[in-house]
C-alpha cells in the first residue's frame, strides 16, 4: 500500500485518465511549433492528433491539479447478512472505491459499495480497490525561467 500522492491536471479529470505523476511538471513540455503545454507523459513523444490531449501554457498561467492516493487492490467478503470485511486495512482517508477496477462502481465509502441504489454487491468475494481523490484543486503557476517551464504549487482553491 502506497501513501504516495500523485497529481493529474483538473481539466482532465474523466472516466479515463492519462498516468498520474509525482511532480506536475512531468507534464510540461515544449513544442517546437506550439511552445509550452501540458501533456500527458506517456505521450509526450507521439504526434499531437493522437492521444489524450494537450493544455497549452503561458508564462504566468495558472493550472488547477488534483491530487489522489492510490491505495491498491483489496479482497472484500460480503456475507449473507450484509456484513463485510475486507482482507486487510483500508485507510480511513480512502473515499473512492470499485469493483473490478471498473469506474462505474465508484463509490464514495465501502458500506455504499457493498448496499447501494443499484442493488449492491452479492454475497460472496469481491475484487476491489480503493484510493483518495482530493476535493479541493490545488493552484500551480507555470513560469518560464531561464528558458526552462516549471510549475510552482500556490495553495488548495477550495
Amino acid at each position: 500500500m502506497s501513501d504516495e500522492m500523485k497529481w493529474i491536471p483538473s481539466d482532465w479529470l474523466d472516466e479515463e485518465l492519462p498516468a498520474l505523476q509525482t511532480d506536475p511538471n512531468a507534464f510540461v513540455c515544449r513544442h517546437a511549433e506550439l511552445g509550452w503545454m501540458l501533456r500527458p507523459v506517456e505521450e509526450q513523444d507521439e504526434d499531437l492528433d493522437e492521444g489524450f490531449g494537450i493544455l497549452h501554457l503561458v508564462d504566468g498561467q495558472v493550472v488547477r491539479f488534483s491530487a489522489s492516493i492510490y491505495y491498491g487492490d483489496f479482497e472484500l467478503v460480503v456475507r449473507e447478512d450484509g456484513s463485510f470485511e475486507t482482507d486487510r486495512e483500508i485507510p480511513t482517508k480512502a473515499n473512492c472505491f470499485r469493483v473490478d477496477h471498473d469506474t462505474d462502481t465508484l463509490q464514495p465509502s465501502l458500506r455504499e459499495l457493498v448496499v447501494n441504489d443499484d442493488g449492491g454487491l452479492e454475497p460472496g468475494i469481491h475484487a476491489i480497490d480503493a484510493c483518495w481523490w482530493s476535493e479541493a484543486e490545488t493552484v500551480f503557476t507555470f513560469r518560464i525561467v531561464d528558458g526552462k517551464g516549471q510549475l510552482t504549487r500556490v495553495g488548495v482553491v477550495q
